[in-house]
């Protein structure tokens, strides 16, 4: 009867000790798989938008027909294209670039084209940078009415 109560009481230890490490472990890649789908997502609208700039929220990606929207929270990065995903990173929103120069706030005199974003991520109490460049074609970057005497 002792024996078989040792046997129980190391059983069931054991059964806590793995239970346990396996909730921490998927946690952990919960996380990293919510940055790694964000950074597979961002690099896709990157590529496919023909223009990004700055919005009042964060970004918006314009394509041919459509627009993605990327809003930044302190606790999460939003993406609102036909639905929405909500991305629970804490993050310190992105800095923005274009041609080496920062980008303009919207609503000033300034391009708010942007080519370069940075994106600073709290992960595990870990600092992660993501850093986006997006080339644009010459048409994309050409606008007829800019500084236009006509």
């Amino acid at each position: 009867m002792a024996i078989s109560a040792i046997l129980i009481g190391i059983t069931y230890t054991s059964y806590r000790i793995i239970s346990g490490s396996y909730t921490s472990f998927h946690a952990r890649n919960e996380k990293f798989s919510t940055v790694e789908k964000l950074d597979e997502l961002f690099k896709k609208d990157s590529n496919k938008a023909e223009l990004i700039e700055r919005s009042d929220s964060g970004l918006l990606f314009r394509e041919k027909e459509t627009s993605i929207r990327y809003q930044f929270t302190p606790d999460a990065i939003i993406r609102i294209s036909s639905e929405r995903d909500t991305f629970r990173v804490k993050n310190q929103g992105p800095a923005y670039s274009f041609e080496g120069q920062p980008a303009t706030e919207p609503g000033g005199t300034g391009n708010t084209r942007t080519d370069e974003i940075s994106i600073s991520i709290q992960l595990e109490n870990e600092p992660i940078l993501l850093r986006y460049h997006k080339l644009y074609s010459s048409v994309n970057l050409f606008n007829p009415n800019t500084d236009a005497l006509n």
